[in-house]
C-alpha cells in the first residue's frame, strides 16, 4: 500500500512486480534480490515491489517451484537426462543439460507468471489509485465548503 502511494503510476508498481516474479523462478536463491533490482531499475518499475515480487521462491515453496521448472524444462529440452543414475545422489548426477533445462523451464514458467502478475497487480493498483484519488477530492470538497461557510 505505501509502494503504490509513492506515485499514481500502476505501470510503475506492476512492472517492478512482474519483474520480481521473473527473477523468483530462477533456482539463484541468493541472487534474487541484487537481479530483481538490476532489472527493476532497468525496466523503470518499483525496486520495492521487485523486492517483494523476489519473495514468492522462499525455502516453503522453492521445491514445488523447482521441480515444476525442472520438469517442464526437460518436456521442452529433448536432448535432457530423463533418469538419473541409480547409484549416484540425485544433485551429483546433474549435468550442464539437465541445469539447461532447468533455466529453460525457468524461463517458460517465469515469463508466464510475470505476465500474468503485471497485469493483476497493475489492475489492482489502478484499483487503489482511483479509490484514494476519490477520497482526497471528497476530502477537498469537504474542506472547501467549510472554508466557504467561514468566509463573510
Amino acid at each position: 500500500w505505501n509502494a503504490i502511494r509513492r506515485t499514481d503510476d500502476p505501470e510503475y508498481f506492476a512492472r517492478g512486480f512482474g519483474v520480481g516474479i521473473f527473477v523468483s523462478a530462477y533456482p539463484l536463491s541468493l541472487l534474487h534480490f541484487p537481479i530483481a533490482l538490476g532489472l527493476a531499475f532497468l525496466a523503470r518499475g518499483s525496486k520495492l515491489a521487485a523486492m517483494t515480487g523476489a519473495m514468492v521462491t522462499n525455502p516453503v515453496t522453492m521445491g514445488p517451484v523447482y521441480a515444476l521448472t525442472y520438469s517442464l524444462g526437460r518436456a521442452v529440452v529433448p536432448f535432457a537426462r530423463k533418469a538419473v543414475e541409480p547409484e549416484l545422489p540425485w544433485y551429483a548426477a546433474l549435468g550442464w543439460w539437465d541445469l539447461f533445462a532447468l533455466f529453460v523451464g525457468s524461463t517458460i514458467v517465469g515469463l508466464l507468471a510475470s505476465f500474468i502478475s503485471y497485469y493483476l497487480v497493475r489492475s489492482w493498483a489502478a484499483k487503489i489509485i482511483a479509490v484514494r484519488q476519490r477520497r482526497r477530492t471528497r476530502r477537498l470538497e469537504r474542506m472547501r465548503k467549510r472554508a466557504e461557510e467561514q468566509l463573510p
